[in-house]
């Protein structure tokens, strides 16, 4: 996705992207892709990248799950 998001140049001060969860660092550098690691590296600057809670159903109540 940021490979082509280079590539198209939508990537800057007037573009905000952003990631839901946070990947682990190898899933950004181990993709296979024909950007070059600069390329990646710049687009992924100023991306806003969420981590999300674990979270629990039983019946009718919700539980959050701590994990530090």
């Amino acid at each position: 996705m940021f490979c082509q998001a280079a590539r198209e140049q939508v990537y800057g001060s007037r573009y905000q992207w952003i990631i839901l969860g946070y990947p682990s660092l190898s899933t950004w550098w181990n993709e296979p892709t024909d950007c070059s690691i600069q390329e990646i590296i710049r687009v992924i600057n100023g991306t806003l990248q969420t981590r999300l809670p674990p979270l629990s159903i039983d019946d009718n109540e919700i539980f959050f799950k701590k994990s530090y």
